[in-house]
């Protein structure tokens, strides 16, 4: 689990600070600048790049299968 809004930003270690990032993802966050926010409804990530660019990221539902 990966804090969303880091702790030395004033991120708290709570579920809604909280989500499942692969070491792809994280890499993304810490080295290449991109900023998230999560529906606590949903799940959704909303990832944003450095340029403005937005992507969508969904949990992984393992009812559904590969």
């Amino acid at each position: 689990l990966d804090h969303l809004t880091p702790w030395d930003r004033g991120g708290h270690t709570r579920p809604d600070n909280l989500a499942p990032l692969s070491r792809r993802w994280h890499r993304a966050k810490t080295l290449a600048g991109h900023t998230n926010t999560v529906d606590p409804r949903s799940g959704i990530l909303t990832w944003t790049t450095r340029l403005g660019q937005t992507i969508k990221t969904a949990p992984y539902d393992w009812r559904l299968g590969p």
